[in-house]
C-alpha cells in the first residue's frame, strides 16, 4: 500500500500526454496535410487566476478562432465560452459548445469518431477534430486537431495544446495518453 504523500504525488505528477515538439518528430520524408497557419491560440495559463481545470474551455475557445466564428478578440471569445462551460474537468462538452454556437447563429455539428482512419478522413474533409485525452486516471485534456504528418507508416496529430500559443505540437495516437474521445466538428451559419 502506498503512504498517503506517495499516492497524492503519483496522481498530481505533471501529465504531457505524449505531446511532441517539431524537434522530437522522425527526421525523415513526410506527407502533411494543415487546416489552418492560425498562431495565436488561446492557452490555459492567460486564465489561471479565475479558471481552474478549463482545457475544455479553451479548446473550444480554440476551435472558434479556428471557425472564424466571430471578429471577437480571443480573450473575449474565452470569456464568452466560459460562461457555458466554466470549470472543469469535463467529459461532456458538446452541448455547452451547441448552445455557444447557437448564440452567435451558427450551428455546430458533432460527430463521435471511432477509428484513426475516420479522424483522417475527418482532417481530409477540412473539418476539425476535438480530442478528449486520457494521460491517467484522473489527468484529462481536451485538445484542437488541425492536421497531421504521415511519416511512413507512423501517423502523428498536428495538435493545438492549449499551453502554447503556437499551434506546432504534435501527438501519436496511443503514444503517452489515451484517446477517450475525438469528435468531428462541423461549422454552418443559420438563415
Amino acid at each position: 500500500m502506498l503512504s498517503n504523500n506517495r499516492s497524492r504525488k503519483i496522481l498530481k505528477r505533471n501529465i504531457h500526454y505524449g505531446f511532441l515538439t517539431e524537434e522530437k518528430l522522425p527526421k525523415v520524408e513526410f506527407i502533411e496535410h494543415n487546416l489552418t497557419n492560425e498562431s495565436d491560440w488561446v492557452i490555459t495559463g492567460e486564465y489561471k487566476e479565475f479558471a481552474k481545470n478549463h482545457c475544455a474551455t479553451v479548446c473550444a475557445a480554440n476551435l472558434t478562432i479556428f471557425f472564424r466564428a466571430t471578429r471577437d478578440d480571443k480573450n473575449k471569445i474565452f470569456m464568452d465560452i466560459y460562461k457555458y462551460m466554466g470549470n472543469g474537468p469535463k467529459i461532456d462538452i458538446g452541448y455547452a459548445m451547441k448552445k455557444y454556437f447557437k448564440d452567435l447563429d451558427y450551428d455546430l455539428k458533432l460527430k463521435n469518431l471511432k477509428s484513426p482512419g475516420e479522424l483522417k478522413k475527418s482532417l481530409d474533409d477540412r473539418k476539425p477534430v476535438i480530442l478528449l485525452l486520457a494521460g491517467s486516471l484522473i489527468n484529462w485534456h481536451w485538445v484542437l486537431v488541425t492536421g497531421y504528418r504521415i511519416y511512413g507508416d507512423e501517423f502523428y496529430l498536428k495538435i493545438v495544446d492549449g499551453w502554447h500559443r503556437i499551434g506546432r505540437t504534435y501527438y501519436k495516437p496511443g503514444v503517452g495518453s489515451k484517446i477517450l474521445l475525438a469528435i468531428q466538428c462541423g461549422l454552418n451559419k443559420k438563415n
